[in-house]
């Protein structure tokens, strides 16, 4: 199934929507992780009546692969009957019809846009927290990241390899609930960039981000875009910080 995808213009207008009940989710790593297919299934799962708009990275992932699953613990004595075959992507979107595909490149994605010029001075991870910025900033909707990079973790959790996984699945079992009570003027996201909310398009904080994304180097992360981004729409005189605290961003 594919999906017909559409661009803003810088200025972020356009005649073509989408329901604000979509999700947004980019892929560009050559092959699906266990991990990742799971993770689209519980999206699926705590999210069933949204349309999920999933953007591959063209020429870089087969969508077809089957991916094979190795517990840790067994990585010393493997044998055949120690491998796990882990459905392929393709049949997961039988499963869901609501999840729809669109293959496509990164100049496909951010010509027209901000970024046309700087996209390709951006290292692999922020170029795909950028492509999920640009289709929050067009659309709306709710964006989550599929946990292809590591990211910094707190001092006391610094042990733990599934830090993010944990963090993002504690949010998603009550995502929904918190979606539906936020107000169309606000904005949801974690500090990391693991998820995104909005029910507004164009709405004004993802327009400081990319200011913040066109000074991005090949050391930035989401995490250093994102504080930056909200320091000049809350702190810098952009709108009242009282209100921006307040009403009209949460941080996660």
């Amino acid at each position: 199934m594919s999906f017909h995808y559409n661009h803003r213009l810088p200025r972020c207008v356009s005649n073509y929507q989408l329901d604000n009940n979509t999700i947004h989710l980019v892929h560009s790593a050559h092959k699906w992780t266990p991990k990742q297919i799971k993770l689209v299934e519980n999206i699926t799962h705590f999210f069933p009546n949204h349309t999920i708009n999933l953007l591959v990275i063209k020429d870089q992932f087969n969508l077809n692969e089957t991916v094979k699953y190795i517990p840790a613990a067994t990585l010393k004595r493997v044998t055949p009957r120690h491998v796990q075959e882990i459905k392929p992507f393709a049949e997961l979107q039988a499963r869901h019809p609501n999840i729809h595909v669109t293959y496509i490149t990164y100049q496909s994605i951010f010509e027209k846009t901000p970024l046309f010029l700087n996209w390709p001075y951006l290292n692999e991870q922020m170029k795909i927290f950028a492509a999920r910025v640009l289709q929050m900033w067009q659309f709306g909707g709710l964006s989550f990241d599929l946990l292809e990079f590591r990211i910094p973790q707190p001092k006391r959790f610094q042990n733990e390899t599934d830090y993010a996984e944990r963090k993002l699945k504690k949010f998603l079992r009550r995502g929904l609930e918190k979606f539906e009570k936020l107000s169309p003027e606000m904005v949801s996201v974690d500090r990391n960039g693991l998820h995104m909310e909005a029910k507004t398009p164009c709405h004004a904080f993802f327009d400081n981000v990319f200011m913040k994304l066109r000074r991005a180097h090949q050391k930035s992360t989401p995490r250093s875009v994102l504080t930056g981004a909200l320091y000049t729409f809350c702190a810098d005189g952009v709108i009242d910080s009282d209100f921006c605290q307040n009403r009209n961003i949460i941080l996660f």
